[in-house]
């Protein structure tokens, strides 16, 4: 991932919260749909069959993306879906090169479970309090696989950090819909989550595409 790409990547992405913050939404649903489809071709010119696992799993995130960012009520749990999908996809790459620390696995599904309990399901409605629990079971073994692969070189910290950095977007997420209105939420929302994906691709890219082929 060369230095131009990821300063064009993160130019964009600071466009498209500068917009979302401004109420521009013509400028939202132009920009926010490139910053995955950049990781995409990013990802595909580097060998679409060996990393085609990741290359879905980048691909139902810009379904997702596309899915919340119309906003029409019915449509949140096709965007949750969509990122549900996404998260077995890096949950399945991840555990090929994981080495699991109960530390790790105590300290995710501690603040997941405090987080849900106290935050989430005294305001979450009843006929999405399953799918949002299935959620968030989901992105805690997402985050213990991200953070339980092994390190060799400082690179590949970018993946526990991107893994976490997601958790907190989608966190955000709920909590702005189902508690109330957080402030700033692009500023919030689409900063983690683009650092995030940024992350998770630079390290999947340095730790399994160069590596060897994900099958």
């Amino acid at each position: 991932m060369s230095r131009k790409f990821v300063i064009a990547y993160l130019t964009i992405l600071i466009a498209e919260i500068i917009a979302g913050e401004f109420g521009y939404t013509l400028g939202v649903y132009f920009l926010k749909p490139v910053i995955v489809s950049s990781l995409i071709l990013l990802v595909a010119s580097k060998g679409f069959l060996k990393n085609w696992q990741f290359i879905t799993a980048l691909s139902f995130s810009l379904l997702g993306d596309v899915f919340l960012m119309i906003g029409v009520p019915h449509l949140f749990l096709f965007g949750l879906g969509s990122f549900l999908l996404t998260h077995i996809f890096y949950i399945n790459i991840f555990r090929r090169k994981a080495a699991f620390k109960p530390v790790i696995i105590v300290a995710f599904l501690l603040i997941v479970t405090v987080f849900f309990f106290t935050v989430l399901r005294p305001n979450v409605p009843a006929d999405f309090l399953l799918p949002v629990f299935v959620y968030m079971l989901v992105i805690t073994a997402m985050g213990i696989m991200g953070s339980s692969v092994q390190f060799k070189n400082r690179t590949m910290y970018l993946l526990p950090l991107g893994a976490v950095l997601f958790i907190i977007s989608d966190s955000l997420i709920a909590i702005n819909k189902f508690v109330g209105d957080i402030p700033f939420p692009t500023l919030l929302i689409m900063s983690t989550y683009g650092v995030a994906q940024l992350f998770i691709t630079k390290a999947y890219l340095k730790i399994f595409s160069d590596s060897s082929s994900i099958e």
